[in-house]
């Protein structure tokens, strides 16, 4: 993955968590870098895309600083937020208005009215297997609604294509 995969990606993660997630995804202004915590046992510990090996002991230093720092209080650590339960279902409802496939539409409202804080921000319905094309402009609407978000949120903060993501 080139880095700005992995940022897009990374970010990706962070927006579309459900609310009542133990993860939690920080910018630290001061580095001009992206990472995440998982809060576990009254703890936090470190969310790493591979397992840790003796070359990347640098990198847990690294995250022990940083949760200092929020222990701290620290004004240079911002917890990024995520896309509300509301955010996801206008979303959701926008989508699928436009199916004609009424017994589909029908199943997928009833997911919809159902969608909780918990639920990761996809149908339930395998609409891969269901409808391979509806599936696929789902992925590209969602991506496109993901992304404007993204602009629309983190651009503010100072987070561009730039911004390290550690993990």
């Amino acid at each position: 993955m080139n880095k700005l995969d992995e940022w897009a990606f990374w970010l990706m993660k962070a927006i579309t968590q459900p609310q009542t997630s133990n993860n939690k995804y920080f910018y630290d202004k001061e580095f001009d870098e992206l990472f995440a915590l998982k809060f576990q046992n009254n703890g936090l510990l470190p969310i790493f895309r591979n397992t840790i090996t003796e070359n990347n002991i640098v990198i847990v230093d690294t995250f022990v600083s940083k949760i200092h720092k929020i222990e701290n209080f620290d004004k240079s650590i911002i917890t990024l937020p995520k896309l509300s339960l509301e955010e996801k279902k206008i979303f959701l409802i926008q989508f699928i208005s436009d199916i004609e496939n009424s017994s589909i539409r029908n199943e997928l409202n009833n997911e919809i009215n159902s969608f909780s804080e918990s639920d990761d921000f996809n149908f339930k319905l395998n609409l891969k297997k269901a409808n391979p094309q509806l599936y696929l402009k789902f992925d590209m609407d969602k991506g496109k609604f993901i992304f404007s978000k993204i602009n629309q949120i983190y651009e503010p903060l100072g987070i561009t294509e730039k911004s390290v993501v550690i993990w």
